[in-house]
């Protein structure tokens, strides 16, 4: 599901805005989360642990 929401994201936004943005970012506690989900859509991890 976050995958297919972020792949129209840029169009949706244009639509609503009159620009398309360059990047999404969210936050997860890495101590509770793998971030298995985030993974699986293709975000690539930034910040304390870049593994």
């Amino acid at each position: 599901m976050l995958g297919a929401t972020v792949r129209v994201l840029a169009k949706q936004w244009h639509a609503a805005f009159g620009y398309e943005p360059l990047l999404a970012e969210t936050f997860t506690d890495i101590e509770q989360f793998a971030g298995t989900c985030y993974k699986a859509a293709g975000w690539i991890p930034v910040g304390v642990d870049s593994k």
